[in-house]
């Protein structure tokens, strides 16, 4: 609806993941053919690690690799194809997003006032460009409720990053923090085990989770030999 207000046509096409593959395969053959070193897939998490901003170890070891100047040239050709060709991947659609509500004329003002109360759910799991966007979203004195748990930030999708949590209230120049630690499901040993390994992550909010539960039966350890294993006795 407002590509237009930042040069992006408005009819542009999303490019799948298998689109991009092919796409960059035809861009390595043209400017790193023979390189081993360069995988399609490896240099497709390159480019999304980059634009969603991402933080700690980055999928292609580049600076050990002398392949820097061979990855912005191809990190340039394909921005270039995929504007010419009217198309956007995955990461573009978040970060054009970002763009034309900071460059938009008049865009981030007319969606800023469409939205009074801004909900988001599973905060740990957002990445930086996700976070910009968000702060863009939110209206002067509207107001913003994200709903996490540092504790589950495991899995880093798409360049999610902890930081975005912890620094919620910062973000915002103040605000308030609800601890829910009521736990519905767990029994007391279990919450007790999970704390003891939890407790040692320097990055996260204190919270002591309680139960209603009884202490449930003595926690097992079970040492699987491999995947197999691991799923019969589970």
């Amino acid at each position: 609806r407002h590509g237009d207000t930042i040069g992006i046509d408005t009819r542009f096409t999303i490019l799948d993941r298998d689109d991009q593959h092919r796409l960059l395969k035809l861009i390595l053959d043209e400017l790193a053919p023979g390189e081993g070193r360069l995988r399609v897939p490896a240099v497709a998490a390159q480019l999304s690690w980059l634009k969603n901003g991402s933080s700690g170890r980055a999928p292609l070891a580049l600076d050990r690799s002398g392949m820097e100047d061979v990855f912005e040239a191809i990190a340039t050709r394909y921005a270039e194809r995929l504007r010419a060709a009217s198309l956007l991947d995955f990461d573009d659609l978040l970060l054009e997003s970002v763009r034309v509500l900071v460059e938009g004329a008049g865009v981030g003002d007319v969606l800023r006032d469409r939205f009074r109360h801004v909900l988001v759910d599973e905060y740990q799991d957002t990445n930086r460009v996700q976070r910009d966007l968000l702060l863009q979203l939110v209206p002067p004195g509207g107001s913003l409720t994200v709903v996490g748990d540092p504790d589950q930030s495991i899995y880093r999708w798409r360049g999610a990053t902890i930081g975005n949590i912890l620094a919620f209230e910062e973000d915002l120049g103040g605000g308030n923090t609800v601890v829910l630690e009521r736990n519905y499901r767990s029994t007391g040993r279990i919450l007790s085990c999970a704390e003891a390994v939890i407790a040692k992550n320097t990055e996260r909010h204190a919270k002591r989770l309680v139960t209603s539960k009884d202490e449930g039966t003595p926690v097992e350890v079970h040492r699987a030999g491999d995947a197999d294993e691991e799923g019969r006795l589970v």
